[in-house]
């Protein structure tokens, strides 16, 4: 038990540190001088870690009912013509929502190599790939209205990620896919899916 919460600190640690400086984000680059909305994150994390491996990578903002501006991923296909699934023929792909786990967000599902993280070789494999970052995370820390420095930007808890995070995120991508949801999450929002 010693040995997996030592692991558990040291990856805590690690994801603190590094991906700031590793994707470019800065306070002035993530909340801008302007008063209002925080502006997004410079570099994505299509740019930062999807496309670098020639994989089609795609940006959407999704916003909430209550107001808070998600940002959301899809990697449409596979690399290269060899990707099983392709999109030649009209065939709709399955789509498959990833959800990070608390204290992370969306780019920790894309840390390893591409024959080692699983929205790659899910895209390889031949499903439509989506990447939810939830509120208050690096890449979705905008408002329609209130400012990140704002305390008030802060008053949520988990009962807001299950209420109106995750119902946005699953009303757009079903919306692009039209056709069911898989969900692959961890230790963040625990949910029953009987039917996406």
């Amino acid at each position: 038990m010693a040995a997996v919460w030592a692991s558990f600190c040291l990856l805590v640690s690690l994801a603190a540190l590094s991906p700031h400086r590793a994707h470019g984000s800065t306070w002035g680059s993530l909340f801008g001088s302007k008063h209002g909305a925080a502006a997004a994150p410079t570099i994505g994390i299509c740019a930062s870690s999807v496309v670098v491996y020639g994989y089609p990578c795609q940006e959407f903002d999704v916003t909430t009912q209550d107001g808070y501006v998600l940002s959301v991923q899809r990697i449409p296909e596979g690399r290269g013509k060899g990707s099983s699934g392709g999109s030649g023929g009209g065939i709709k792909k399955p789509p498959v929502l990833i959800q990070h786990g608390v204290l992370v967000d969306g780019v920790t599902w894309l840390l390893n190599s591409p024959d080692r993280n699983l929205p790659l070789i899910l895209a390889d494999n031949g499903f439509d790939v989506w990447i939810a970052n939830t509120r208050g995370t690096r890449f979705s820390r905008r408002h329609t209205s209130m400012d990140p420095r704002d305390p008030k930007f802060w008053n949520w808890s988990w009962d807001e990620l299950v209420a109106f995070d995750l119902p946005a995120v699953f009303d757009f991508v079903y919306g692009k896919a039209g056709q069911k949801i898989n969900y692959v999450g961890h230790s963040l929002v625990r949910i029953n899916i009987f039917d996406l």
